[in-house]
């Protein structure tokens, strides 16, 4: 879950990110891939910091939140 809201939110700026720091992973319920669920990835409070970025993520259906997050990205290779 965190590599995989790494990469939709890297797809989504356009550019590399470097995972830097991950807090407050609160994992609420068990998603099964072979259940084939579609999941949203939620990004809200994104913000630019230096050399990076901020964002917390929910990973929801329309039924479960899965997963929330809060994740620091850095542009450049740790």
């Amino acid at each position: 879950m965190l590599k995989t809201a790494g990469g939709v939110l890297q797809q989504k700026l356009g550019r590399p990110l470097y995972l830097k720091a991950s807090k407050n992973i609160k994992y609420l319920n068990l998603l099964i891939p072979e259940e084939g669920k579609e999941v949203c990835f939620n990004f809200s409070n994104f913000s630019e910091v230096e050399n990076g970025c901020k964002a917390q993520v929910v990973i929801a259906d329309e039924a479960s939140v899965y997963t929330k997050m809060s994740l620091t990205y850095s542009y450049e290779p740790l």
